[in-house]
């Protein structure tokens, strides 16, 4: 028996669903309720990035995975850090985006052949759920779920993303992966994989999650 199989068996929820579900844990800690799944060592620091993604997905009912398509079904799930901001704006979001979020693997042969409308990319990103946890220190033993985000992809952005798209599969016809620095764009980025040769994986670059926390529906306390 495999790790995995000491998940519960994935539900389709709907994302409004998802939400309401969530709120019930804006500002429980997500450290201690890992802990509590044994998910994490208690009172040691963080070795596995993705502890906190596998964690929300458990309060869903559903279990860590590698899949191409979008985790329950119409839309997908992704969960990313953030500081809170010791300045004040004039912006109603007080908080930092840290990182960039992981959007999907992919082929670069698979890639530059695939039309952005039937991508695995699209897919993953048309409908989106982002859940916005407090990074407070690098050990991690504590990190509070601050912010529930419902984010479509729209017209405006979707323009820009499918243009960035059409740049990055450009560079790779041209270039191949050698060609991937020069085809990062504003919002949308591409990172040579590690694994298989001619593996890679897009990002939502730190600026597109930003604009994600602007425009989606935030749910907060």
């Amino acid at each position: 028996m495999s790790q995995l199989d000491l998940f519960p068996k994935p539900k389709q929820l709907l994302r409004s669903e998802a939400v309401e579900l969530l709120k019930t844990y804006l500002h429980k800690d997500l450290r201690q309720i890992s802990d509590q799944l044994g998910l994490t060592q208690k009172d040691q620091a963080i070795s596995n990035y993705g502890w906190a993604g596998h964690t929300v997905e458990w309060l869903l009912g559903s279990s860590p995975n590698n899949h191409q398509a979008a985790d329950f079904g119409e839309w997908e799930l992704k969960v990313t850090n953030l500081e809170r901001l010791k300045v004040q704006t004039k912006s109603s979001f007080s908080w930092r985006v840290r990182n960039h979020i992981a959007l999907t693997g992919v082929q670069a042969a698979d890639l530059i052949k695939t039309p952005f409308e039937q991508s695995h990319l699209y897919e993953k990103t048309n409908q989106l759920l982002i859940v916005g946890r407090e990074y407070l220190d690098s050990e991690e033993l504590s990190s509070p779920l601050v912010t529930l985000c419902e984010y479509d992809l729209k017209e405006a952005t979707f323009d820009k993303i499918k243009q960035e798209y059409e740049s990055i599969q450009w560079a790779l016809r041209e270039f191949g992966l050698m060609g991937l620095k020069a085809s990062q764009g504003e919002y949308l980025g591409l990172q040579q994989g590690s694994g298989t040769r001619g593996s890679a994986r897009f990002i939502a670059r730190k600026t597109w999650v930003e604009e994600m926390f602007a425009n989606g529906l935030r749910h907060e306390l």
